[in-house]
């Protein structure tokens, strides 16, 4: 019975553990896409309405991210946090993946 509670015991550490590893990489690379999108250059308002976004700088930012990340729910979480303002355009991208 002692060996039962410990083992369970065991797995459940073991699960919390790399749950909370797994969400710091996902907010490490959310942080690494809002610093990059925040060097980007801003889009005057004569190329807003020739119609470019801010679309290419987010591609360019998250081209080094794996694609499964990219489209994973905790990112979605992680970019909410770090960086809200991101937040739509994140999940406009996640879509087409």
């Amino acid at each position: 019975m002692i060996k039962k509670f410990l083992a369970v015991g065991i797995i459940t550490i073991a699960l919390t553990s790399c749950g909370t590893a797994g969400i710091e990489k996902f907010d490490s690379a959310a942080t690494e896409i809002c610093e990059c999108m925040s060097n980007a250059p801003a889009l005057s308002e004569e190329l807003i309405a020739m119609g470019l976004t801010r679309d290419a700088d987010f591609s360019n930012c998250i081209k080094d991210i794996d694609a499964a990340m990219i489209s994973n729910e905790q990112m979605a979480k992680s970019i909410e946090t770090v960086c809200p303002d991101l937040a739509e355009l994140h999940a406009e991208y996640a879509k087409e993946l």
